[in-house]
């Protein structure tokens, strides 16, 4: 954790004491009042013991590959319903991330699907794929020539036009 103010270390300590008062028993009555100490006496080395439950954070960009695969399969989804004849159906499911692996990955797509409420077609599956999944180098090269053929497709003015069983053999080559 970075060096933080005397300003900060009070906001922290009386966030702390509040949350020691409205505990509902008194192991966490405890484990509140105990990171409240902490910050109130200095003590630099515990302070990631206040924020150890606190994931990494989530660059815009990782963020944005999220949504982009989650756009991707929606597109393979949509594709599907047209022409189910020529699409493998298996090959073009959403699978999820793996949550060991990718687990920045899962997380924010468990919160966008989940929490936000967004693409209520994958509501259902587990999004934990357990390594059954295109590895992250895979999906950024199947994100990287749909977005190529969404952009020719903006290029030429043809407008929205769902994928076509060539367009996803194309992407997932």
């Amino acid at each position: 954790m970075k060096k933080i103010s005397k300003m900060e270390r009070l906001i922290l300590s009386n966030q702390y004491e509040i949350l020691s008062k409205l505990a509902e028993n008194e192991y966490e009555k405890k484990d509140y009042q105990t990171k409240r100490e902490i910050f109130v006496q200095g003590y630099e080395y515990n302070y990631d013991d206040a924020t150890e439950y606190f994931a990494d954070l989530m660059s815009k960009e990782d963020s944005e590959f999220v949504w982009n695969v989650l756009e991707m399969y929606r597109a393979f989804q949509n594709a599907y319903t047209k022409d189910p004849e020529n699409i493998d159906e298996k090959a073009i499911s959403f699978q999820g991330f793996d949550g060991n692996s990718t687990t920045n990955y899962y997380s924010y797509c468990k919160f966008v699907i989940h929490e936000m409420d967004r693409y209520a077609e994958f509501k259902k599956i587990d999004l934990n794929s357990h390594g059954n999944y295109p590895r992250e180098d895979t999906l950024k090269i199947w994100v990287s020539r749909w977005k190529e053929i969404i952009e020719k497709r903006r290029e030429n003015q043809v407008g929205y036009m769902p994928l076509s069983a060539e367009d996803i053999k194309k992407i997932i080559a």
